[in-house]
């Protein structure tokens, strides 16, 4: 783009051109909100191994967090009441003010069901009417005035590469709990804080949960490996056991996974998980990026059961629950 040099321009010019180059800028601000729509509603994210439209901003389109965050809130509010495009196209309302009116509505209609204040599209469009022009400080006080009391929702803000502050608010019956927890571990971390408490929790949940922690304990006892016999003393023997195991009952005609082939055994689980390391295993297969997402992981039939895929290893993968769902509305399509 070849553009003028600034200092060039006359005082009257540059006043002048600078106006024409905000009004692109609110042009082409419009016209990204409504090329996100059409993604969104192509799903062209998912393909490309994102699981949502955000991770497809900041990754694939290179926004901040904070700008994809307003510019999809902005978006959907404007699918919903495309009568406000004119005002963001005139700059009466910002991608900032129609991000909170969006959140503030969904958590009001979470919070308030059949009681929300703001069923109707001439409803909502008026809330944003009133926000209009404010500040993004007037803009928040002016919605949390519908909730007297509010609680702060969480937040994180990086303080070192160490160190996060997490900002929380907690109901009286977790934090009695917690106490409990302090003194019950008093032993183990005496005069605990609420990051050692909580540390010292996560290690006690992440053990039971989480398959990585799981294999590695089971390593760590030195559990025998199957096909090796015990010594008399009750240690695993070196030899390892050539003859087959003889059973005392008759062998089954079918297996588990024959008459159940959608049974999938927690040893195989936890194999899938290892080799996948809990992380979506979907791929672009043009560019070959690999999903990133370790939220709500699924175990998938790569060959779906309906098709005579096995439970096996080889036909198992992890995918988070937007590349399931998405591959089950290709394989309705046919």
């Amino acid at each position: 783009m070849n553009e003028e040099n600034p200092k060039k321009l006359d005082n009257e010019n540059l006043l002048s051109r600078t106006r024409v180059l905000v009004q692109d800028e609110k042009n082409y601000t419009l016209a990204v909100l409504h090329h996100l729509r059409e993604i969104e509603s192509r799903e062209l994210y998912l393909p490309r191994g994102y699981p949502s439209l955000f991770a497809f901003c900041v990754e694939f389109l290179g926004y901040e967090e904070g700008q994809a965050y307003r510019r999809i809130a902005a978006m959907r509010l404007l699918k919903e009441l495309p009568e406000l495009e004119k005002k963001v196209e005139q700059g009466a309302v910002s991608l900032t003010t129609l991000g909170k009116v969006h959140s503030f509505l969904r958590e009001e209609r979470k919070l308030k069901g059949s009681e929300s204040q703001f069923k109707t599209k001439a409803e909502k469009q008026e809330l944003v009417e009133r926000c209009a022009g404010k500040s993004k400080r007037e803009t928040e006080q002016l919605l949390n005035s519908y909730f007297p009391g509010k609680v702060k929702p969480d937040s994180e803000r990086p303080l070192s590469a160490e160190q996060v502050e997490l900002r929380v608010t907690l109901d009286f019956q977790l934090v009695k709990k917690l106490h409990r927890l302090r003194s019950l571990w008093s032993h183990k971390v005496p005069n605990a804080n609420y990051n050692e408490l909580l540390n010292e929790m996560a290690d006690q949940l992440l053990k039971k949960v989480d398959p990585e922690w799981i294999d590695k304990n089971n390593s760590q006892k030195g559990e025998p490996k199957i096909g090796h016999e015990k010594s008399g003393q009750g240690r695993v023997s070196g030899e390892a056991n050539t003859r087959p195991p003889v059973s005392r009952f008759p062998a089954k005609v079918n297996s588990v996974s024959a008459l159940q082939p959608r049974y999938i055994s927690s040893v195989l689980r936890r194999e899938v998980w290892r080799r996948d390391q809990g992380q979506c295993a979907y791929r672009d297969p043009v560019t070959g990026k690999r999903c990133a997402s370790k939220y709500w992981v699924q175990i998938d039939h790569i060959r779906p059961v309906s098709r005579g895929g096995p439970s096996t290893a080889e036909n198992l993968r992890l995918l988070c629950s937007s590349h399931n769902q998405w591959k089950g509305s290709r394989m309705d399509l046919g």
